[in-house]
């Protein structure tokens, strides 16, 4: 019997396979969500404002309660990093090269909005293809760098 679409979890060395091809502001976006469990959304949409002394405070979209996520040695090399992306002066962690952090940044960090979720989970498949079996099978995506 095939899985359904929920029974199929991308593995380790599919996540740190795809991550090794993608440029740096996505690599944090997706070490972020491996770290977080957060949504693409949520992301996105962290400010300069979300990093605390406690740790990094989201409210999320779903649910829009605030969630601190603690320090750690991890977290805290992964806030750095984004901070110290270019354009250095900005308000969200995330951005493309204007600084502008909005939902349509969003769509350029992980695939078109307007493409939807078939789209990016295309696009996923084809990148994990192309990245697990070889240079057989070229992959695509789209990218603002």
């Amino acid at each position: 019997m095939p899985l359904s679409k929920r029974d199929r979890y991308v593995t380790d060395a599919e996540f740190w396979a795809v991550h090794a091809n993608w440029p740096p502001m996505q690599q944090i976006g997706m070490e972020l969500a491996w770290l977080t469990g957060l949504r693409r959304e949520d992301i996105v949409n962290l400010t300069r404002d979300s990093v605390t002394d406690e740790g990094l405070l989201v409210h999320t979209g779903k649910t829009d309660k605030p969630l601190l996520f603690v320090w750690t040695d991890e977290l805290r090399e992964l806030i750095d990093r984004a901070q110290a992306m270019p354009p250095r002066v900005r308000r969200h962690l995330l951005c493309n090269r204007q600084a502008a952090g909005t939902r349509r940044t969003g769509s350029q960090l992980f695939g078109p909005e307007r493409a939807g979720k078939r789209y990016r989970t295309a696009l996923w498949q084809r990148l994990t293809a192309s990245t697990i079996s070889g240079p057989s099978q070229p992959a695509t995506r789209q990218t603002p760098w």
